[in-house]
C-alpha cells in the first residue's frame, strides 16, 4: 500500500469512528437504540432517524388507560358485610347445648364462643421432647 492508500483508509476509518460516535451520543440523548441509527452517518442525517423513530414509536404507542390497573379489591368488596363470610358465633347457651362435644370443642378452637365469654385457646407449645409443657 501507498502513502496515498494508508491515509485514505485511515481518513475513512476517522469518518467511521466519527459517525459512531455521533450514533451513539444522539442514542442517548433522544433514547432511540444507536443499532437503528446505524444506516446515517452525518449528524442531520442520524436525528433525522432518531425524529422518525421516535414519531413512529409515539404514534404505535398504546393509550394510557384510563383508570390505573391495580390489584386491590374495591372497597365495596371489603366493606360489605353480606359478601365477607364469617364464622357463625354460638351466642345463647341453649344454642351450645344442642352441639355435641365434638362440635362444642370445634367451636371452642376456632374461637365461635366468644359471645358467651369463652375466649380462644393460645398455640400450643411444644417442650423440646415433643411433648407438650406444663404451664
Amino acid at each position: 500500500m501507498t502513502d496515498e492508500d494508508l491515509a485514505a483508509e485511515k481518513d475513512r476509518r476517522i469518518g467511521q469512528l466519527e459517525a459512531e460516535n455521533l450514533r451513539l451520543r444522539l442514542s442517548a440523548e433522544t433514547g432511540v437504540p444507536a443499532a437503528l441509527l446505524s444506516d446515517a452517518s452525518t449528524e442531520a442525517d442520524i436525528r433525522t432517524s432518531a425524529n422518525a423513530a421516535l414519531a413512529w414509536k409515539a404514534a404505535t404507542a398504546a393509550p394510557p388507560p384510563s383508570r390505573p390497573i391495580t390489584s386491590a379489591v374495591p372497597a365495596s368488596v371489603v366493606t360489605s358485610a353480606d359478601r365477607i363470610a364469617m364464622p357463625h358465633q354460638v351466642t345463647t347457651h341453649d344454642e351450645l347445648r344442642r352441639l355435641t362435644p365434638e362440635q362444642r370443642m370445634q367451636a371452642y378452637r376456632e374461637g365461635r364462643l366468644m359471645h358467651l365469654g369463652a375466649n380462644p385457646p393460645g398455640p400450643r407449645r411444644i417442650g423440646i421432647s415433643g411433648s407438650p409443657m406444663g404451664g
